[in-house]
């Protein structure tokens, strides 16, 4: 988006209702919560400069994260489910460990066995 589209887009909020104090939020994905979109506050808005040379970086009184839409799809499903992110996170950390456990032993039994072949 654009700054002008975003300037021309908050002018007409503040128009359609001028007496209102508004508070500028950004939406964030929450599975499972009852109420209001939940939202963090924004604190401010820094100029890049550098890499981010022509961006205008909005920031959270919360620091936000980019999930992939497989971890989007998971989320959803383990909600449904009455399932934790949290508990699928440490089985898919502690299945990614494991399964690098298991290459690290097949590499000792090969370099085992070429040790055995030598003495022998």
């Amino acid at each position: 988006m654009q700054i002008e589209e975003t300037i021309e887009q908050l002018s007409g909020v503040i128009l359609r209702e001028p007496n209102r104090e508004w508070k500028l939020v950004v939406k964030v994905f929450n599975p499972g919560t009852m109420g209001g979109t939940p939202c963090v506050a924004v604190k401010g808005l820094n100029v890049g400069f550098d890499w981010d040379n022509g961006k205008v970086m909005i920031e959270t009184d919360l620091p936000l994260t980019t999930l992939t839409s497989e971890d989007v799809a998971v989320i959803h499903k383990s909600a449904k489910e009455g399932q934790s992110w949290h508990a699928f996170q440490s089985y898919k950390k502690q299945a990614e460990r494991i399964k690098s456990l298991e290459a690290e032993l097949a590499y000792l039994k090969i370099e085992l066995n070429g040790i055995k072949n030598e003495t022998r």
